[in-house]
């Protein structure tokens, strides 16, 4: 249902006097990963998953420093990281935009 004039100019006041409008929880992926694991962070240093997780995902996905250390891995960065799949997709995605709209 859509909110009423006055429903929305009260929100904007809310806003405006610096009442703090609700904010969604959004979970990082390591804290998805650490969630379906069920493990606590006492545990974290011991999951042999987790670790490879950690190993595949360190130089694109938010990891703990502290973690990361434990581990004894280092995050690399700039051209030569690893990339995962996900970024080869996009990549192919923007190469397929480019073919498409350099026609025009």
């Amino acid at each position: 249902m859509a909110m009423t004039r006055r429903e929305r100019r009260k929100r904007a006041d809310a806003w405006v006097m610096g009442c703090p409008l609700p904010v969604p929880v959004v979970l990082s992926q390591f804290e998805r990963k650490v969630k379906s694991l069920a493990l606590t962070r006492g545990e974290w240093v011991k999951s042999t998953a987790l670790r490879d997780w950690v190993q595949l995902h360190k130089n694109t996905k938010y990891v703990p420093e502290e973690l990361l250390a434990a581990y004894g891995m280092t995050v690399q960065v700039g051209p030569e990281a690893d990339f995962n799949s996900t970024t080869i997709c996009f990549s192919h995605e923007a190469y397929r935009m480019q073919r498409k709209y350099s026609n025009i």
